[in-house]
């Protein structure tokens, strides 16, 4: 599935911005979907690609997940306080419209935040390593050289799996535990930068 056109204007625009944080390369980029077959010119930087579109879809369905996981633990909180306090039913009403307001926002920020969120991260992978920069308010850009990769994981949870998507984990030399975590790809991409970055192969779809 190709990108809006008018995301890749915009990070486009961005990495003109940003020439100096961006390494040079002559190699293939991989697209939202999959992976670019034809190379970079030579000189010239491999672009930033957004993630999946379909992540902003997983996002607010797992955002959904956890709003109702909440709701319903205050409910129940609700029903046990009715019965069992003499103030029962002034408590268990004050609970009730407290979960009410807090389903209510998380709702709203469960649906608006991942289309915010897909907007403002994008990745690159070229022959230097991997790059993904994030952030709505503060924005941060953070590079794994390829010579720092220990070791990469492609896991996808259920609902990541009905949409075609997974998570790609990249494991770093030189600091205890460190990893960098991107959801939202599709599968076909995450196992093309995946192996990029461990076998050094072509970042090429299947």
């Amino acid at each position: 599935m190709t990108p809006p056109d008018h995301y890749r204007a915009a990070f486009e625009a961005q990495d003109a911005r940003e020439a100096a944080d961006s390494p040079a390369a002559g190699c293939d980029a991989v697209e939202a979907d999959g992976v670019r077959d034809s190379p970079a010119a030579p000189g010239a930087a491999a672009p930033y690609m957004p993630l999946d579109p379909a992540s902003v879809t997983v996002a607010r369905i797992s955002g959904a997940i956890g709003v109702g996981a909440v709701s319903l633990a205050g409910l129940i909180a609700a029903v046990v306080v009715f019965f069992a306090t003499p103030l029962g039913g002034l408590l268990a009403l004050g609970l009730l419209a407290g979960v009410l307001v807090v389903s209510g926002a998380g709702a709203a920020a469960s649906y608006f935040w991942p289309a915010v969120r897909y907007r403002h991260i994008a990745y690159r992978v070229d022959e230097h390593g991997f790059t993904i920069r994030r952030g709505v308010v503060w924005r941060s850009v953070t590079s794994v050289p390829k010579s720092r990769v220990q070791h990469t994981d492609v896991s996808r949870g259920p609902v990541q799996r009905r949409f075609a998507l997974a998570t790609l984990v990249i494991h770093t030399a030189g600091t205890h535990d460190a990893s960098v975590s991107v959801s939202g790809l599709s599968h076909r991409a995450a196992v093309a930068v995946r192996d990029a970055l461990i076998d050094g192969g072509d970042v090429r779809g299947g």
